[in-house]
């Protein structure tokens, strides 16, 4: 049945190369003759050229490939998506059911963004209930909403579910950066995103490069996402270069295992990652078992706020140059996280119009350990410091091993600063070995007490 299949889409597509190599170049659009070929299935490979053509369906047992760089699927004039699997309504709420078993290699997608404009929904791959998809070595875009959409279908309120999506080495270029994200995540388990570049994309009022935020149901499911060896640059937003934003803390199943690690970043005054789930995380949340790994954030915003989160691990990333605060909560109620580690981290000049280094607010057992800070603050030398303890109430806090230096020797600097309307527990605090270029801080510098 395979062979007949292969024989019949071969048949078609010899067919569609009869076709005067004008009409190609003239940009017909060719819709209904690429649909032909998908309906079949198989193994499909298109020759270098471009080809006009939007709202295309790709079924599961489809490898669909091009000639690296050479074939390109151009969206025609009013399609709303250029490829799609189970677009609108299509699909169920039984990942069984799942189109399946999809390759989608070494094509380019240009989208309509520079002739259109911004369409926040408007995507251009558009995947809903799909299962073992890959999308390796593909150019996508000039998207006016999404680049790559990994949705729980275009309707509201409906359930599906994605399993096993890989996107690698791709290009992700929104052009203008007047598009929604580069990938958006509403619903996936085991889905990995490794070695792609994002550049150009996302306007001011959406929310980065890659975003995982599911809708406000609960039955969405997250789980075991990698974001691994990824460049970044030129990305505008509001949230992050990575962004997890949870609705609500009551799903089916918890959202767990989200790594992000090894990626690369010229924020150039974005915002780098965040991690924020709506309210305050008590011991009834599930531990989210977040690891953010090896990466390495340049000139942002600000490099890392995480909201209401519990199980959340920051380990050996280097965020070198920020306007404002990286801030563990916020200055509002609703933002406490619970059981957040920073381990072994370099942060260098943060919050240089503010001065006030990494801040801290509500939180229950946050640990800050092996941490270097490097010139932080102010160069006017007003009101600085490395790590300071905001409004808010903090309970079991680690300071370990952590080093702070100002080699730089222009600023008034202060290694930890507590306000007055901070609460902190002083009897769970543990603070050992750190140390001001090289000399031992003691509890009595800080909070005029002796732990001993």
């Amino acid at each position: 049945m395979f062979l007949h299949r292969l024989i019949f889409t071969q048949l078609i597509f010899s067919l569609l190369l009869a076709l005067p190599v004008t009409s190609w170049a003239a940009l017909t659009d060719q819709s209904a003759e690429l649909q032909k070929l998908l309906d079949r299935r198989g193994d499909i490979q298109l020759p270098e050229g471009t080809y006009l053509a939007g709202d295309l369906i790709l079924h599961g047992h489809t490898r669909l490939r091009g000639v690296a760089g050479k074939t390109i699927i151009k969206q025609s004039p009013g399609s709303r998506y250029i490829l799609s699997v189970n677009p609108g309504e299509g699909g169920s709420a039984d990942p069984a059911t799942n189109e399946n078993g999809i390759e989608i290699r070494d094509l380019v997608f240009e989208g309509r963004v520079v002739e259109d404009g911004f369409s926040e929904h408007s995507h251009a791959l558009n995947f809903n209930a799909v299962t073992d998809l890959l999308v390796e070595n593909c150019v996508i875009k000039s998207f006016r909403g999404d680049g790559i959409y990994l949705g729980s279908s275009n309707q509201g309120g409906l359930e599906r579910h994605n399993l096993r999506v890989t996107v690698r080495n791709c290009l992700i270029d929104g052009t203008n950066r007047n598009n929604r994200n580069g990938i958006s995540i509403i619903d996936g388990s085991d889905i990995t995103i490794t070695g792609n570049t994002f550049r150009n994309c996302t306007r001011s009022d959406m929310p980065g490069a890659i975003d995982i935020e599911p809708n406000a149901q609960n039955f969405h499911e997250l789980g075991n996402i990698e974001i691994s060896r990824n460049f970044f640059s030129q990305i505008g937003g509001n949230v992050g270069l990575i962004s997890v934003v949870l609705p609500f803390k009551s799903f089916r199943i918890p959202p767990e295992g989200i790594r992000i690690i090894g990626n690369v970043a010229e924020a150039r005054g974005n915002i780098g990652i965040h991690l924020g789930s709506g309210g305050n995380a008590t011991e009834r949340t599930a531990p989210m078992d977040v690891l953010v790994e090896d990466n390495v954030l340049y000139d942002a915003a600000l490099g890392l706020r995480i909201f209401g989160m519990r199980g959340v691990t920051i380990r050996r990333n280097i965020i070198d140059g920020t306007e404002l605060e990286p801030l563990l909560g916020y200055n509002t109620e609703g933002n406490k996280n619970l059981d957040v580690t920073l381990k072994d981290n370099v942060f260098r000049q943060l919050s240089r119009r503010n001065g006030l280094g990494l801040s801290i607010f509500s939180g229950e057992g946050l640990s800050l350990e092996g941490n270097i800070f490097i010139d932080c603050g102010r160069r006017d030398g007003m009101a600085n410091s490395a790590i300071s303890l905001r409004r808010g109430q903090t309970n079991q806090l680690r300071l370990v091993n952590n080093r702070f230096f100002n080699p730089a020797g222009v600023i008034n600097f202060k290694s930890i600063n507590i306000a007055p309307d901070h609460r902190l527990d002083l009897k769970t605090l543990v603070f050992e070995n750190n140390r001001l270029e090289g000399r031992k801080l003691e509890p009595a510098e800080i909070w005029g007490v002796s732990l001993d």
